[in-house]
């Protein structure tokens, strides 16, 4: 299976050029937004969609425009306006990101928008602010691929990876197995990357489980070793304890405070599928770290993720996005 990546550069247009140098003097942080968007597909029909979103089972340009409106209009917010990177999980297509360019965020600095072309109708896609030095992609079997940014803020390199991870459709051990697939390969960056600092965010679709070694492992149940031969990425909540292949997941942290007691909402159970993980070294070259969950502006009447309904284009997700802060 082909698999590429498409970077574009937006036009860079006169408004722009004209800001004041206090208004484009680059902040002393990096902001990072990973939003699983449930299915944004374009309003073009190349065969690859998924039933509901073919004209004939009613998908329209009415509609396409009302749900990138909606979005556009959301990314101008105040939880989305300061983010440098916003990555987009479940999206056709690169009209997808260049429709939320033009419709005023690239106005808002995303100037920058690059998505992995392949075979898979839902893909991951990004909008920047700061130029890439490099984008590749790294195939996991024939799952998903995961995208890979490395950029520079302030003079300093990072490595930024995106993932969407098999969900839990289908039988737990083959789900698990796939999972165990991007694990495997999240110990291979952590050991590549290992002098630089490195960010791991995305839809994991799964959380650190006590019962069992699924795709994270939590050092304080099961020793180094014995994730990594399981298949498993050593996470810790403890900051303190975060070294070499062991992460530092922010999400497992007990001490950072959040706004919502997860991202995804199923059966009356709330899980945080939306995570972000980072090395030693990013550790060691910050000031601070946050993390938190952005629910207040996307969640129905009942707290919950509003989910977008095809029908009527109304909603946004059945995730709620999440938002990583690297201050200097």
């Amino acid at each position: 299976m082909k698999r590429f990546v498409s970077i574009f550069l937006s036009i860079l247009i006169i408004f722009f050029l004209s800001c004041s140098q206090e208004e484009i003097k680059e902040s002393e942080a990096l902001t990072i937004i990973s939003y699983n968007v449930q299915n944004l597909f374009d309003d073009l029909e190349v065969g690859t969609e998924y039933y509901e979103f073919k004209r004939h089972s009613g998908w329209t340009t009415e509609l396409y425009n009302k749900r990138i409106s909606i979005f556009q209009q959301l990314f101008k917010g105040d939880n989305y306006a300061d983010a440098d990177v916003i990555f987009l999980e479940e999206v056709e297509s690169r009209e997808v990101l260049v429709a939320l360019l033009d419709r005023g965020l690239r106005m808002r600095g995303f100037l920058y928008y690059g998505i992995i072309e392949d075979d898979n109708p839902i893909s991951v896609g990004y909008i920047s602010k700061i130029s890439p030095k490099a984008v590749s992609v790294h195939s996991v079997g024939e799952q998903r691929p995961i995208l890979c940014l490395e950029l520079v803020k302030n003079d300093q390199q990072f490595v930024i990876t995106c993932l969407h991870a098999k969900s839990n459709v289908g039988s737990e051990d083959e789900c698990m197995k796939k999972r165990k697939e991007y694990a495997r390969h999240i110990s291979f960056l952590t050991e590549y990357y290992s002098r630089t600092p490195l960010i791991i965010i995305g839809d994991f679709n799964t959380e650190p489980r006590l019962d069992t070694c699924d795709m994270l492992a939590d050092i304080s149940c099961i020793n180094v070793s014995n994730a990594l031969s399981e298949g498993c990425v050593p996470i810790t909540g403890d900051i303190n304890n975060c070294d070499g292949f062991v992460l530092y997941d922010l999400a497992y942290d007990r001490s950072i405070p959040l706004s919502s007691d997860g991202s995804y909402y199923y059966n009356g159970r709330w899980y945080i599928y939306d995570r972000a993980l980072v090395n030693r070294t990013l550790i060691d070259c910050s000031y601070d770290l946050s993390f938190d969950i952005l629910g207040d502006e996307t969640a129905s009447e009942y707290g919950i993720p509003l989910s977008f309904e095809r029908a009527s284009g109304v909603g946004f997700s059945d995730h709620f996005a999440v938002k990583l802060r690297v201050s200097f």
